[in-house]
């Protein structure tokens, strides 16, 4: 026979109690690594910036901002990719190819190629048709895109709303071309890592830098302040490694999310897979501006300090009048 129960024994936790148990030790625990990283701010500038830019976005509501230029992305995918499947008849086999494939050698656009091509059954009659439509919605869309990437610096920097400077037709051309020519370095980097025996980290070092120089001179046509283009550096670099990061998000996780839900929820499921991709991107975008704007600051304030203390310091060096 089994034991007797000892009645003064304490009750053994039940499933729920323990799971509340291990929830408040992983709290405990953040807390204490929070506080930890809080008392290291004075003594590591690194961690102090990357506090005070995570502070900013906050406050300057990053996530909106982000979800705006998600919004404009994806209605300028729309119409280009629609150009390229309908109009011109390039990745006429879209249909037949996995999502993974796409995602791996095209990114979004191949994703995007995929749910068009599946929608359409003959892609010849409506060729003109789509270049009809989708050569002006391009174009609307990538004028639209600059705005929102316009006022999205600005409101980070925190300096007055300009309009597009540019003439709008080379405004919208310039960036579409920025933006297809963002994907063929990912599609190209992806095809040479695919064929190249060599080591893929020098690879991927020098096709983020790639993406760094091109989005570095995106950054000093966009509101900026004063600050110079080398000051714009950092913030590049960060968009470039982020977009890479994205990008395996978007060939392990999203491309097989899409593949799972075409079938359940159709163009819907897809449609909202590409959107969240879209929404890192544009949140690693305002992130970077962000970033640059609080290494400004921090510039101007120093460079203000110093110019206070050289003053105080010549108008006590003055000799007293006599």
């Amino acid at each position: 026979m089994p034991p007797a129960p000892d009645p003064g024994a304490a009750p053994q936790p039940g499933f729920t109690d323990r799971i509340k148990t291990t929830v408040a030790t992983a709290k405990d625990k953040a807390e204490v690594a929070r506080e930890r990283v809080e008392a290291a701010r004075p003594d590591h500038p690194t961690v102090d910036i990357a506090f005070t830019a995570i502070e900013r976005d906050v406050d300057h509501g990053g996530g909106l901002i982000a979800g705006a230029l998600a919004y404009r992305f994806f209605f300028w995918v729309l119409p280009f990719v629609l150009v390229l499947v309908g109009g011109l008849g390039f990745l006429s086999s879209a249909s037949s190819t996995a999502p993974q494939d796409l995602a791996k050698d095209l990114g979004f656009v191949g994703l995007a190629a995929k749910s068009i091509s599946d929608a359409s059954t003959n892609a010849e009659r409506t060729r003109f048709w789509a270049l009809l439509v989708g050569l002006p919605a391009l174009y609307f869309a990538s004028l639209a895109f600059v705005k929102a990437l316009i006022v999205a610096h600005g409101l980070i920097w925190g300096v007055p709303e300009r309009r597009v400077t540019y003439k709008k037709p080379v405004a919208a051309a310039v960036m579409t071309g920025v933006l297809v020519a963002a994907f063929v370095i990912i599609g190209v980097e992806q095809h040479v890592r695919q064929q190249s025996e060599g080591p893929g980290l020098i690879i991927l070092a020098a096709f983020t830098l790639l993406a760094a120089a091109l989005w570095l001179w995106v950054s000093w046509k966009l509101p900026h302040a004063d600050a110079t283009v080398w000051q714009l550096v950092p913030g590049a670099i960060l968009v470039a490694v982020g977009i890479q990061v994205v990008h395996v998000i978007i060939v392990y996780y999203i491309s097989r999310k899409i593949a799972h839900s075409s079938s359940t929820y159709g163009a819907l499921g897809s449609a909202t897979a590409i959107l969240l991709g879209l929404f890192f991107i544009a949140r690693v975008i305002v992130f970077g501006a962000g970033l640059n704007a609080e290494l400004h600051r921090r510039r101007t304030e120093r460079a203000a300090l110093a110019a206070q203390e050289a003053e105080a310091s010549g108008s006590s060096a003055a000799p007293a009048p006599s």
